[in-house]
């Protein structure tokens, strides 16, 4: 089993900050979001979610209702897409949400 722990955060010398709390700093990427509702279930209402991420690849990300837990712990299910998964999501009836 594969545990990830993200600390994400703007800030000025990641790296020394990252450190300073026992931690190994890995890389910095810029990241752009999209989330997508669905035609037929208000995920705010159901705690999910649809998001495509722009980095330097496209990645399509499910994300289950959170567990009841102290952590913030779901199901997250992701893999890479092409660059007209947007307008795919569209023709399923999947609209941009504002967030």
């Amino acid at each position: 089993m594969t545990v990830e722990v993200e600390i994400k955060a703007p800030c000025k010398d990641a790296d020394a900050k990252v450190t300073a709390l026992g931690a190994v700093f890995v890389k910095s990427e810029t990241q752009e979001d999209t989330y997508f509702t669905h035609p037929c279930r208000d995920f705010r209402k159901t705690d999910e979610a649809l998001r495509v991420r722009r980095t330097d690849r496209l990645v399509l990300a499910y994300k289950g209702p959170k567990r009841k837990s102290d952590l913030k712990v779901r199901e997250e299910v992701e893999f890479e897409v092409p660059d007209d998964v947007s307008r795919s999501l569209s023709g399923l009836g999947s609209r941009r949400r504002s967030r």
